[in-house]
């Protein structure tokens, strides 16, 4: 999951700098996206890690489960915190400027 931090991280960034209004709708898809890019590589790593290394047989849909749908509640608390929180934050750091 550490190799998703870093484009999950530029995306979000990216995405967000360039707004000057943060809708949450554009939010939501730009908080998606970066997830997304931290759940692809790890759970592609869980996979490889168990099989591989671990030796133990594991399908690539238990790790879907065991890496993304297990853990998945709790990123979409955060998502529900940062869609509340982030544009109020955007619009006070923009005016601070």
């Amino acid at each position: 999951y550490l190799l998703g931090f870093i484009p999950s991280a530029y995306i979000i960034g990216r995405f967000i700098e360039k707004r000057d209004l943060l809708n949450r709708t554009f939010l939501l898809v730009t908080l998606v996206v970066g997830t997304m890019a931290i759940y692809l590589p790890g759970v592609a790593v869980l996979y490889l890690n168990l099989n591989l290394i671990q030796q133990k047989a594991v399908s690539f849909s238990t790790a879907v489960k065991i890496g993304f749908i297990i853990p998945l509640p709790g990123d979409l608390i955060k998502i529900a915190v940062v869609l509340y929180f982030g544009p109020l934050l955007h619009q006070r750091f923009r005016l601070a400027k």
